[in-house]
């Protein structure tokens, strides 16, 4: 009997000891906290302060305006044009009278103006460090305006730039492969693929466009093996099916090729007439 108690009560023992050690932890984490919830607060009402003042904390990043108080610009077209929009809701620097070039390049890209887009981008280059992401964003967005009035070299160009910034960005490669590919330089568009595909070897499209490549340069059977891969990631890319049915046709492959054609249209519709056009041939 008197053993059990002693038991007991050496049990009770060690539990207090182990609650009071973790009271301590406890009010020790909770000052700690206490303490981060303070500093935490100051930051706030700094980062408040200099908002109020105009000064910018972020710099926008892909073309979005920072957060303000105010209702966010409308593009709708409701009221007057996008640019005239955002000229009365955009937070203004406390030296700046105006929007910033970043954001009156997106609202004339949104009129249509690409021209004056275009140029609103290059001020934005002229004002930013390459390192800054913004510098990145500029050279994409001219590269879309160009593409849009079918200037691909100046769009190239533009590739070109944003590829020295991001070495790594496996979306430029892609882009400026499509873009080479539509002016006629496939060996250069295969090299922009193979490196667009090295970068993000599950995107199903460098491969197709890369066949494509292959197959303008009469390299029939290298463009297969890129289609089947495209096809094998991708089962429903109907141009998959399209261009590598095209690639069997040239190697006198006629089931293969009626079988592609079939599969891309039912794939896409759209591809049904030059889908039965080729088969009747």
């Amino acid at each position: 009997m008197k053993k059990n108690l002693h038991l007991t009560v050496l049990a009770i023992m060690v539990m207090a000891c182990f609650v009071a050690l973790f009271s301590q932890i406890h009010n020790k984490d909770q000052a700690v906290n206490e303490r981060i919830d303070k500093m935490m607060e100051r930051m706030d009402n700094l980062r408040q302060k200099a908002v109020e003042l105009g000064i910018r904390i972020e710099y926008v990043e892909r073309g979005v305006p920072p957060p303000e108080k105010k209702p966010p610009p409308r593009f709708s077209g409701e009221q007057g044009t996008a640019a005239g929009e955002i000229e009365s809701v955009v937070v203004h620097d406390a030296m700046s009278s105006g929007p910033t070039p970043v954001e009156r390049a997106i609202a004339l890209a949104q009129d249509g103006k690409v021209d004056e887009a275009i140029d609103a981008w290059r001020e934005v280059l002229a004002m930013v460090d390459e390192t800054d992401h913004s510098a990145f964003d500029a050279y994409l967005s001219i590269a879309a305006l160009e593409v849009e009035r079918g200037q691909h070299s100046d769009a190239i160009h533009m590739y070109d730039e944003a590829i020295k910034l991001k070495p790594d960005a496996a979306g430029v490669y892609y882009n400026r492969g499509v873009m080479k590919n539509q002016i006629g330089r496939f060996k250069e568009a295969i090299e922009d693929f193979d490196e667009a595909i090295r970068f993000a070897p599950f995107l199903a499209a460098a491969y197709s466009n890369r066949g494509y490549s292959k197959a303008s340069l009469e390299r029939f059977r290298d463009a297969i093996n890129d289609y089947d891969k495209a096809i094998e990631l991708a089962p429903a890319l109907s141009i998959a099916y399209k261009n590598r049915a095209l690639a069997n046709a040239r190697l006198g492959r006629e089931q293969e090729a009626i079988a592609d054609f079939k599969r891309a249209s039912r794939l896409d519709p759209s591809l049904r007439d030059i889908v039965e056009g080729h088969i009747s041939e």
